[in-house]
C-alpha cells in the first residue's frame, strides 16, 4: 500500500519551507508538464493563472480551476503539475486552470479570501461570456478554496454560472475539534494534529476559525443547492481530514445538495495524486475522478 513506504517520513513530508513573500506566487511550470501540455499563463487582478491545454489557442467549452494543498503556504508541486497534466489530456474539451494563491503566513485568510471572492466574479463573468462550464476543484487545503470562494462569492446572488465543485481529500473545518480524529490519527501516515492546527493557526490568523469562510462545515449551503451546482469528492480512511469530510458530505444530502463521493478505506490524504507511482488504488481513484467530471461536464 502506498503508505507503507512514507509512514517513516511522518509529517516532515509537505512540510512548508522559507515562507513565500505576500501575493500570488509567479510560477515556473514543471517541465513534465510543459511538455505534454501548451501551457498559457496569465495574471487577474494580482492572481497568476496557468491554463493547460492540448494544444495553442484552443477554446474549449468546459473549464477546471485548480487549487493546489500545500497547507495554504506551498505552491503547487510537480505531482499538482502531473495531475493537472493528465486531467487536461483526460478531460475533451477542457482547459485545465491552475491557479497559484497568495499564501500563509505572510498572506493569510483576512488578505487572500476577499481577493479570490473578486477574482472568482471575474472569472465567472468571462465563463458566462465565452460560455464556459466550470467547475472548481482542489486537494487538501485547495479544496477548501475550491469550496469557500465560491460559498463566499455567492451570498446574496441569484445566479452563479459554476456547475459543480470537486473536492480531494478536502479541509473542511478548521477547528479541528471532531473526536474521531483521535482515532485516525493513528493511522494517517501523514499529518498529526499538531500539524494540522498549525495549518490552521497560519491560515485563519486573526479570524475566528467557526468563520464559514475558513471552515465551510458550518456554511450555509442553500446557494448550492438553489443553483444546482454538485458537490463531488474522494475521501480515504487513513486521513485525518476524513472525519469531517464524511459530515460535510452528510451536510450536502441534508442540503439537497447533489453530488457523488468515492469513500476509500486505507488511503491516505489525497491518495489520488499518487497514481504517478503507479499505485494501483491512486489510478483507479483518478480515473473514476476524470469519468465523474467527463459526465458532470
Amino acid at each position: 500500500m502506498l503508505q507503507l513506504p512514507i509512514k517513516p517520513f511522518g509529517t516532515f513530508l509537505g512540510k512548508p519551507g522559507k515562507p513565500l513573500p505576500a501575493g500570488s506566487p509567479r510560477l515556473t511550470p514543471y517541465p513534465t508538464a510543459q511538455a505534454s501540455c501548451n501551457i498559457s499563463e496569465r495574471q487577474v487582478e494580482g492572481i497568476w493563472i496557468y491554463d493547460l491545454s492540448t494544444h495553442e489557442g484552443a477554446r474549449n467549452p468546459k473549464r477546471v480551476y485548480y487549487f493546489a494543498g500545500g497547507g495554504f503556504q506551498m505552491p503547487p508541486s510537480p505531482q499538482h503539475w502531473k495531475f493537472c497534466a493528465d486531467l487536461c489530456h483526460q478531460l475533451s474539451d477542457t482547459t485545465v486552470s491552475l491557479i497559484s494563491c497568495p499564501l500563509a503566513p505572510n498572506s493569510p485568510a483576512p488578505e487572500t479570501l476577499p481577493l479570490l471572492v473578486e477574482l472568482y466574479y471575474l472569472l465567472m463573468e468571462a465563463a458566462s461570456e465565452a460560455g464556459e462550464r466550470v467547475t472548481f476543484m482542489g486537494d487538501s487545503t485547495g479544496a477548501n478554496l475550491a469550496l469557500s470562494v465560491p460559498l463566499c462569492a455567492m451570498e446574496g446572488k441569484e445566479e452563479i454560472s459554476l456547475e459543480s465543485i470537486f473536492l480531494i481529500s478536502p479541509v473542511v473545518d478548521l477547528r479541528n475539534i471532531n473526536p474521531d480524529m483521535k482515532s485516525v490519527a493513528k493511522k494517517d501516515p501523514i499529518q498529526s494534529m499538531s500539524y494540522v492546527n498549525d495549518v490552521a493557526e497560519k491560515w485563519a490568523a486573526s479570524w475566528p476559525r467557526d468563520d464559514p469562510g475558513l471552515s465551510p462545515l458550518l456554511a450555509d449551503l442553500s446557494a448550492l443547492r438553489e443553483n444546482n451546482v454538485k458537490v463531488h469528492g474522494v475521501t480515504g480512511g487513513f486521513d485525518l481530514m476524513t472525519p469531517d469530510a464524511t459530515l460535510f458530505q452528510q451536510r450536502c444530502k441534508d442540503s439537497g445538495v447533489d453530488g457523488e463521493w468515492l469513500e476509500w478505506d486505507k488511503q491516505m490524504h489525497c491518495f489520488p495524486l499518487g497514481w504517478i507511482y503507479e499505485h494501483p488504488e491512486s489510478t483507479e481513484s483518478k480515473d473514476w475522478i476524470i469519468k465523474v467530471l467527463n459526465r458532470d461536464h
